[in-house]
């Protein structure tokens, strides 16, 4: 189990604005990256749906997500899902709602998102 720190905004802006590299194939590399994100996101003292890897100081196109819960009319999020070099395909049904960010502690806002997103990447 790999739980690494998150890099905070306040303390290294500039590592979490530099541009990601895009993901051409799945390595050991990139394999090792999304089980350090699950764990990380995993981890009880995160709080958090999602943790991409420039929040951990990589710089590479790949997230983690936990979607909504399964049916049970429950909101729970589910398990860790890996996004690899994620593209957007379509993006629609944008609601309001209020979101915080992990590299951002205790900061939360209000936002506009797309409720309905499809996407396509590597797995």
């Amino acid at each position: 189990m790999a739980v690494r720190d998150i890099v905070p905004y306040l303390e290294n802006e500039a590592a979490l604005r530099k541009k990601s590299e895009p993901v051409s194939r799945v390595t050991r590399r990139v394999k090792k990256l999304v089980r350090d994100l699950k764990d990380t996101l995993n981890d009880p003292h995160t709080e958090g749906i999602g943790l991409a890897a420039p929040q951990i100081n990589v710089h590479s196109r790949v997230v983690v997500v936990r979607l909504g819960g399964g049916g049970d009319g429950e909101n729970e999020p589910g398990p860790p899902l890996a996004l690899i070099d994620p593209q957007v395909i379509e993006a629609r049904n944008e609601e309001r709602d209020f979101d915080g960010c992990l590299s951002f502690p205790g900061l939360y806002a209000e936002t506009v998102r797309p409720h309905y997103l499809r996407v396509t990447g590597l797995d």
